[in-house]
């Protein structure tokens, strides 16, 4: 889950083609996708990370990514292929995503809202359901996959296959921790 689920579009067709015959890996990128969207400013400051990031983690230089993604881009632009929405169009593996449309990591380092969800105005939340929008229609590759799915929905937890409350540790990350705060076992 979540740069993990990103580890999922980058290298599962590596992964894969490491395999004898016919064995097929499918993935579940699990809070992996997050998208290179505006935010409230219309600066598209996320891409940054990856941009700035490249060249110290030699990904796409040393094709540490998606190879058919690689193939498809000028050197220029070989950081989208450390982007999952840019890196699906060219997967040859099924995947299966799970994902928040808009979770507390997009609100507060894509979108930069400048709020947290218990504090925001009207105003903010408009601009949260843009962002919700528009990230759902970055899944469109995913779903033109012939065996591919999607479980998207707007929990504003980041990872939720996964106990995920700063780590399960007291005094986590409770903005993370909304309306999942234990499991119950029956």
């Amino acid at each position: 889950g979540s740069a993990g689920g990103l580890a999922v579009y980058l290298q599962l067709d590596h992964l894969a083609s490491l395999l004898p015959g016919t064995t097929t890996v499918p993935g579940l990128p699990a809070a992996g996708s997050s998208a290179d969207l505006p935010t409230t400013t219309g600066a598209h400051a996320y891409r940054g990370y990856f941009q700035g990031a490249d060249p110290v983690w030699n990904s796409t230089a040393g094709g540490g990514t998606n190879a058919a993604c690689l193939a498809s881009v000028d050197r220029g632009s070989a950081w989208k292929c450390l982007m999952a929405q840019y890196v699906v169009p060219y997967l040859k593996s099924r995947i299966f995503v799970m994902n928040a449309a808009l979770d507390v990591y997009q609100v507060q380092h894509i979108l930069e809202v400048g709020c947290v969800p218990s504090e925001c105005n009207g105003t903010q939340f408009t601009q949260m359901e843009s962002y919700r929008q528009a990230f759902v229609k970055t899944l469109a590759p995913v779903l033109a996959g012939k065996d591919n799915g999607c479980w998207v929905d707007s929990c504003l937890m980041h990872e939720q296959n996964v106990y995920y409350c700063g780590g399960g540790q007291p005094g986590g990350d409770s903005l993370n921790c909304q309306g999942w705060l234990h499991e119950e076992v029956q």
